[in-house]
């Protein structure tokens, strides 16, 4: 008889203790929340980098079609910007 009460009793506390299998499901729950939390943080970072990537690379080709050496600032014969070659103002004709 008291082995019956001593294995009801093992029950009853067996049942008030927290399920592992419900403290593994809601461990995983939280860990795959952290990992996509995570990667949304990773890809918004990345989508500036390549925004300003994309941009930069717009940059240089209006310059390039404009004539621009994107290292110094000057105006270079190629494109289709103003028709002289080294980026310097046009000399009046030599008077007569």
């Amino acid at each position: 008889m008291m082995a019956l009460v001593i294995a009801a009793e093992a029950a009853a506390v067996r049942h008030h203790q927290p399920n592992n299998k419900m403290k593994t499901k809601s461990q995983s729950t939280i860990e795959y929340a952290v990992l996509i939390a995570v990667a949304v943080v990773v890809i918004i970072g990345m989508g500036l980098y390549i925004r300003r990537s994309v941009q930069a690379n717009l940059k240089m080709t209006e310059m390039r079609i404009n004539g621009v050496d994107w290292k110094f600032g000057k105006v270079t014969g190629g494109g289709g910007g103003g028709g002289d070659d080294g980026g310097e103002p046009p000399q009046p004709p030599p008077a007569q």
